[in-house]
């Protein structure tokens, strides 16, 4: 499993809702707003958290979990995302509730040489899902908005916070903004791979200006699936369109 690049990855990986609802999870501008977080904000991933931390929201509707996940054709992928509770609800003809609840996840195939464990610690992800059209048993669904309540992930030195929306057009192209916070930018910046255009040498003079501590948040801009941090463009994501 290739750690992608900075932020991005926790943020598509494990935050993107459309991912999570289907196979966009994958087989395989703007100026950001930064700002400086409090050290119990950022210090929020030191520990386990507390007994009854979660935001959990009561969801009622019909369950459409296996006929989402009958979408992705990658039976690993499927697997990890049943191991991860992945829950989609239909709350009316396009309405959806798509979560994800993961303590101690494995991941199968996990590349010894990642930086990242072979574990997630923790995984949570809550999104409101809207589709173009009512789903029908003959076609496969399209995608209109996405409206991330919360995500958190505990994975090595990736940990995060966020919320945000996007829209979709018709290709899968998603625009829109989500909020991130890291509890320590400076262990997230030793994440950057080598290849990607956002370099730790070229970041490091502006994090450190906007931040008090080692606790951040920013936000991550898409625009056409082209993602950037602080106008940085970073990489651009495959469309999410679903089979």
């Amino acid at each position: 499993m290739r750690f992608q690049p900075l932020f991005c990855a926790g943020l598509l990986a494990a935050l993107s809702p459309a991912t999570a609802f289907a196979d966009s999870l994958s087989s395989d501008g703007a100026s950001s707003l930064i700002n400086s977080v409090g050290a119990r904000d950022a210090g929020k991933w030191s520990s386990a958290p507390a007994d009854g931390a979660r935001l959990t929201l009561p969801v009622r509707g019909t369950d459409r979990t296996d006929r989402a996940l009958a979408l992705i054709d990658n039976a690993e992928l499927r697997s990890l995302l049943r191991n991860a509770n992945a829950s989609v609800i239909g709350e009316g003809d396009t309405d959806y509730v798509v979560t994800l609840d993961a303590t101690n996840l494995p991941l199968p195939g996990a590349d010894p040489q990642s930086p990242l464990p072979a574990l997630i610690r923790e995984a949570d992800l809550q999104a409101d899902v809207t589709l173009a059209e009512p789903w029908s048993a003959n076609a496969a669904p399209q995608i209109e908005t996405v409206a991330l309540r919360q995500a958190a992930l505990d994975w090595g030195a990736l940990q995060l916070d966020a919320s945000g929306s996007a829209t979709l057009n018709e290709a899968g192209l998603a625009t829109g903004s989500f909020n991130v916070t890291v509890p320590d930018w400076e262990q997230a910046l030793s994440l950057i791979p080598a290849d990607v255009p956002i370099t730790a040498e070229r970041v490091t003079p502006m994090l450190a200006a906007q931040s008090d501590g080692p606790g951040l948040s920013f936000d991550v801009r898409l625009e056409d699936n082209r993602v950037s941090i602080m106008g940085i463009p970073i990489t651009t994501l495959r469309p999410f369109t679903l089979n």
